[in-house]
């Protein structure tokens, strides 16, 4: 699996209905979003979400393992390009 961004902490709870009640109240509202529930290590249960991952960046790395190793470094620095200017448009 792709390592995508990092999950972000919406909230702590002390028991894990609590936190599946805020999980499903995430995905009932979100659209295009993961969620987790994980319990630490005092016991607690931390809800974590982040933007899911679009599925065409997997067929992309099928189909660039064709490129000649320059061709791979181009479209690379292309998509870094992308990436930044996307960031900081928002």
């Amino acid at each position: 699996m792709i390592q995508g961004k990092p999950w972000k902490v919406e909230k702590v709870f002390d028991t894990f209905e609590l936190a599946d009640k805020k999980r499903q109240n995430i995905l009932k509202n979100a659209g295009d979003i993961r969620v987790k529930v994980k319990r630490m290590a005092t016991g607690k249960f931390v809800v974590k979400t982040r933007v899911d991952l679009d599925d065409s960046t997997d067929k992309k790395k099928v189909s660039e393992s064709n490129l000649s190793p320059k061709k791979l470094r181009q479209e690379k620095k292309r998509r870094t390009r992308e990436r930044r200017a996307k960031k900081q448009a928002t």
